[in-house]
């Protein structure tokens, strides 16, 4: 690459992360895309008081200030930030000490995580993947972080397990959750935001929702599942092929 288009390139970097969010199925496409974190601030944050000054005028001591949530720095520049998932149907689970069981309304059937792959780690925990029937993609390999949406969790004694992803490699959107071994039972309705994925970078981040085909979808989702070595093997060849198109190892042309 010439020295003047490198120049234009360190001047001309896009500003804007562009996540593609991809599903073949008509009613979760139309009843609970993919949405900006910001649209699902939960109501009992919108109805908080923003507190108040307190004065103790018989002692003249400093005012105290009272202060919510509803001022907290964090929790507000966490929901400016990132995309939120929301459950695409109704799961019912149901635990027990002797095990778990559920239903669900549509879609991919959840999916049980054997012990044996994370060895001694959380065994008083069970281990399910619900079924995303969404695919992320983004073509520059920003990483994200996937974790749950907590705070619009609040009924929920399960933990939505994170992590950093890269939806140039593996555009997969399910959800882990770990549920204590107990006598309990979940209701997640459709609807329901279940996960906030947040853009590792400071770019803005514009979504768009496609509604596409069940080939198309299919098509999409080879990568990982192609490869003994899934992501792993995906990512070594995008690097592969990002390095064939940087130079020209005889040093003309691109």
């Amino acid at each position: 690459m010439r020295k003047s288009d490198k120049m234009f390139n360190f001047f001309h970097r896009t500003s804007t992360i562009h996540l593609d969010c991809f599903t073949y199925m008509n009613h979760i496409y139309e009843l609970t895309p993919i949405v900006p974190a910001v649209k699902t601030v939960p109501d009992w944050w919108k109805s908080l008081d923003p507190g108040h000054m307190s004065y103790d005028w018989k002692y003249f001591s400093s005012p105290r200030k009272t202060l919510t949530m509803k001022s907290c720095y964090g929790f507000m520049e966490l929901y400016k930030r990132g995309v939120v998932i929301e459950n695409w149907c109704d799961i019912r689970i149901q635990t027990s000490r002797n095990g778990f069981k559920f239903m669900h309304s549509d879609g991919d059937k959840p999916v049980e995580h054997p012990q044996y792959q994370i060895g001694s780690g959380f065994k008083n925990f069970y281990r399910l993947k619900l079924s995303s029937p969404w695919i992320f993609r983004e073509k520059t390999g920003v990483k994200f972080h996937f974790n749950g949406a907590m705070w619009n969790l609040e009924d929920y004694n399960f933990r939505i397990v994170p992590g950093i992803v890269d939806f140039r490699v593996n555009g997969y959107t399910n959800v882990n959750i770990m549920m204590p071994i107990e006598d309990a039972e979940y209701t997640i309705p459709a609807g329901q935001p279940i996960a906030h994925v947040i853009p590792l970078s400071e770019k803005r981040l514009k979504i768009k929702n496609h509604l596409i085909s069940r080939q198309e979808y299919d098509r999409l989702s080879r990568h990982s599942s192609s490869y003994y070595h899934g992501w792993k093997t995906v990512k070594k060849l995008f690097n592969k092929s990002d390095m064939r198109q940087s130079k020209c190892p005889f040093g003309f042309g691109d």
